[in-house]
């Protein structure tokens, strides 16, 4: 079976998609993030006469506020 040639772009873009990743797991880590509940809140109001503003990112400070 022949190899096929490696597709540098392909490369490329997997890559860029995999540090992608690795930042906002990283970023999740440090507790950087919004409550899921809150961006249900604001994607269900799309379409709405009162669509909501976007859902800020918790600081690490506090993570633990709901």
């Amino acid at each position: 079976m022949q190899r096929q040639p490696m597709d540098r772009e392909k490369i490329t873009k997997d890559s860029d998609e995999i540090a992608g990743i690795e930042r906002a797991i990283e970023s999740l880590d440090r507790g950087e993030g919004v409550r899921h509940h809150r961006v249900k809140k604001w994607v269900l109001s799309w379409g709405s006469k009162e669509k909501r503003p976007a859902p800020k990112r918790l600081e690490p400070a506090n993570r633990d506020i709901q």
